[in-house]
């Protein structure tokens, strides 16, 4: 049950304990970045809940300073997207279910990671080339959605599997067709996490259908889980929050293992 008091939890100031626990957590940091491409291995193990903190804190540099940290210690743009981005994410759900975050609090820690999302996606390229359309995709949340981490969450789980993916979040229906249409997709993913969302998802799906024939529309988030016929429904291609089956519909061949360009 969602804590309904208003009154925000506590940040800890130093989320891993003591400061000798912390100097020691730096150390083992401090071999792994020694290591083969050791950054997602080590904000894994040491720092994503002190990240998360960092996320929501009310310093907006905080977040900041933190990932350029892990930046030094070996984190590459390939991480951010693929295991930092989603880690956090989950965690802040996490939080969130558990009453240790509000809403508005997760709110401030999910705007942050589409900053981060933005301020690298630039660099974030398919082994330097152009990315193929077999292995493109669009996973998009329409305006009106407030929830995005499940988004934010399975386009870390589709660039991990060698996929590029446009995130679409917080734009209006014209600049998600527009968007839509810049680049040749696999699949549309659009995210479904309310009723609210549902009622204009049907005419945003015929809207992309008319622009992109041959694009397959696929709906997932939330709301699947309810007993509604969101195919009919929405007259979307595909209703399935599982990959494998989307990638066996679209015709997607993943990749064990997502190589980037950094």
């Amino acid at each position: 049950m969602r804590n309904t008091n208003g009154n925000s939890p506590e940040v800890s100031e130093d989320p891993l304990g003591t400061g000798k626990v912390r100097a020691l957590a730096e150390r083992a940091i401090a071999v792994l970045a020694a290591e083969t491409h050791p950054g997602a291995s080590a904000v894994r193990r040491f720092r994503l809940s002190e990240f998360c903190d960092a996320l929501v804190h009310p310093d907006n540099g905080r977040y900041k300073v933190l990932l350029a940290e892990f930046m030094d210690y070996g984190l590459n743009n390939s991480d951010v997207f693929e295991d930092l981005v989603p880690g956090a994410a989950r965690l802040l759900g996490d939080r969130w279910m558990e009453d240790k975050l509000s809403f508005a609090q997760v709110t401030i820690g999910t705007a942050r990671l589409q900053e981060i999302i933005r301020s690298v996606e630039h660099r974030y390229t398919l082994k330097g080339e152009a990315a193929p359309v077999e292995r493109t995709a669009m996973i998009a949340v329409p305006g009106i959605e407030d929830h995005t981490l499940g988004a934010i969450i399975v386009a870390g789980m589709l660039r991990r599997s060698g996929l590029w993916v446009k995130l679409a979040t917080g734009i209006s229906e014209e600049e998600l067709c527009v968007a839509a249409q810049e680049t040749p997709l696999a699949f549309i993913g659009l995210s479904v996490g309310s009723e609210k969302t549902l009622q204009n998802i049907p005419q945003l799906v015929q809207r992309l259908k008319q622009l992109l024939p041959k694009t397959p529309i696929v709906i997932g988030g939330s709301l699947i889980n309810q007993d509604l016929d969101l195919k009919a429904i929405t007259g979307a291609d595909l209703v399935s929050s599982n990959l494998q089956e989307i990638f066996d519909f679209c015709g997607i061949t993943p990749v064990s293992e997502g190589k980037t360009q950094d």
